[in-house]
């Protein structure tokens, strides 16, 4: 639903206090548990791809593109 653990966490107090239980196809409903877990590998995904991006932006750089 997002990469940001902070929005994921809003998202699922707001559902959660109109009673809306968040579903996926294969895990069932979702807790804070999945929210935890999944909004902190999500940040660390976030993290690797801006370091290979940095990266690749600076070998095209020194490759003189």
């Amino acid at each position: 639903m997002a990469r940001d653990q902070e929005h994921i966490a809003t998202l699922h107090k707001r559902m959660s206090f109109l009673y809306v239980s968040p579903m996926t196809k294969a895990g069932g409903e979702i807790n804070e548990m999945h929210i935890g877990l999944g909004g902190t590998m999500s940040t660390l995904f976030l993290k690797n791809l801006a370091h290979k991006t940095h990266r690749g932006l600076e070998g095209r750089v020194r490759g003189g593109k």
